[in-house]
C-alpha cells in the first residue's frame, strides 16, 4: 500500500471509501468496479454472498462463489435509462425479464 487514506470519517458521521469527501452516510468510491458484498457466512457453500456494484452507469445486484471467482448473471440491474432487468445485464425496455 502506498500509504495514501483508504477511509474517511467525517465530523458530520459521513463515512468515505475511496473517496475523502464522502456526500452519504456511506460513499464507496473506485474507479474501477465499485462492489459492496453482503455475506451471511452461516449459509451453505457458495450461498454466502450477494454483490452489488455500480458499472458503467447501471446498477447490478448478482451473487458470487465463496470464492469471489465467480458471480452469477446479474439477478437485477437498473440502467442509466431506468429501465429494470431481472436476469438480464442489459434491459432494452422498462421491463426485461
Amino acid at each position: 500500500m502506498n500509504g495514501a487514506e483508504k477511509v474517511r470519517i467525517q465530523s458530520d458521521g459521513n463515512v468515505g471509501i475511496g473517496t475523502t469527501t464522502p456526500n452519504w452516510n456511506l460513499q464507496i468510491a473506485s474507479s474501477t468496479k465499485t462492489r459492496l458484498a453482503l455475506s451471511d457466512m452461516s449459509a451453505g457453500a457458495d450461498l454466502k454472498h450477494w454483490l452489488l456494484s455500480s458499472m458503467g452507469g447501471s446498477f447490478y445486484i448478482g451473487t458470487s462463489s465463496d470464492a469471489y471467482a465467480t458471480s452469477t448473471i446479474s439477478a437485477l440491474t437498473i440502467n442509466s435509462n431506468g429501465y429494470l432487468g431481472i436476469s438480464t445485464t442489459s434491459p432494452a425496455q422498462q421491463l426485461a425479464v
